[in-house]
């Protein structure tokens, strides 16, 4: 499985992680548009400005 470990990421449109994502305390994910991964695993919040779509979100 692939893993995405964001460090600081900005995304304008929508982004797909095929795995699962994990951000590291103090560091922001912002995507303005839809979200997708099998699991995600934020530190911190993170703000997606469309849909969000996991089989798993583990805060």
């Amino acid at each position: 499985m692939r893993c995405l470990k964001i460090r600081s990421l900005m995304v304008t449109g929508n982004l797909t992680v095929q795995g699962h994502a994990s951000n590291v305390e103090g560091r922001r994910l912002f995507a303005g548009g839809d979200f997708e991964c099998e699991m995600m695993y934020p530190d911190v919040p993170v703000i997606i400005g469309g849909n969000l779509k996991a089989k798993k979100v583990d805060t």
